[in-house]
């Protein structure tokens, strides 16, 4: 017989998504809040994406990362970079950030974010993206 098993909520191999309703304008070398997930007591990993769309763009960096605090880039070990030397760019990008490991004290709750960034000098960026995370 086939055995099949989804764990429930606060036991190991709950998962949760979350995918932003809409895009978010970026504004040059300024962080923002992409999206954010709420993760409960225990130990959890975290992870996602966020899908950036340029218009006309002449862009220097892009970052994505996680972040405890809002409207902050995450440590170096939570954010991924990329240099560019992009001239009038139309199109999109797709920047995972980096899995983390995060403990959520007992009895609490804790609020993590997924982060834009980006250098630009001409045209539009937005970004939006997805946090997902699995109870380990």
């Amino acid at each position: 017989p086939q055995f099949s098993y989804t764990a429930q909520k606060g036991e190991a191999g709950e998962y949760k998504s979350r995918y932003a309703p809409s895009a978010v304008s970026l504004t040059t070398a300024t962080p923002v809040n992409v999206n954010s997930i709420v993760l409960t007591a225990g130990d959890w990993e975290l992870y996602g994406s966020i899908s950036y769309v340029l218009t006309g763009a002449t862009v220097t960096y892009i970052k994505a990362s996680s972040s405890k605090i809002t409207g902050t880039q995450g440590k170096d070990s939570q954010t991924i970079s990329s240099i560019k030397s992009l001239t009038t760019v139309t199109g999109s990008e797709i920047h995972a950030i980096p899995t983390i490991k995060v403990t959520v004290p007992e009895r609490a709750t804790a609020t993590y974010y997924l982060v834009a960034e980006a250098g630009f000098s001409a045209g539009t960026i937005t970004a939006t993206g997805e946090l997902r995370a699995k109870a380990l």
